[in-house]
């Protein structure tokens, strides 16, 4: 269900330039020069900001390659996700090698366990996404 951000706050001024805009979108560095006055690197991260407020109460608010959409089509949204799970894949490989070097270097007990419970975590939560992506026919 979505809530109307609070009026005159910035994720409502960052709405307004959506639904402006819709469907093409707004260009990252554009919304932060109209929204901050500046283009910079700070000001294109709080429109991130922004877009995950508006997704928090309900908008379907994505960015990808400097553009944010309102509503976008599938194939948008295909893009971003094959991304983030291409981006996903490697920072689960990456942290399973950190474990298991940790491992490799003689920890002590403690750590060991900790390091047994790390891997269990990244298991049950690699085994989860599988579930939802079978759930949801892939």
């Amino acid at each position: 269900m979505r809530k109307r951000p609070k009026p005159e706050s910035m994720a409502e001024r960052l709405l307004e330039l959506l639904e402006e805009r819709y469907p093409d979108g707004i260009a990252t560095a554009e919304a932060a020069e109209i929204l901050y006055g500046d283009g910079s690197l700070e000001s294109r991260i709080r429109i991130r900001r922004l877009a995950r407020t508006l997704r928090k109460v309900g908008y379907a608010v994505y960015g990808h390659g400097g553009i944010y959409r309102l509503d976008p089509d599938a194939a948008f949204l295909y893009v971003i996700g094959k991304h983030r799970m291409l981006s996903m894949g490697g920072t689960a490989l990456s942290n399973y090698r950190l474990l298991r070097e940790t491992y490799e270097a003689g920890p002590t007990p403690e750590l060991r366990r900790a390091v047994d419970e790390g891997k269990r975590e990244l298991a049950e939560l690699l085994a989860t996404i599988a579930n939802e992506m079978v759930r949801l026919g892939a």
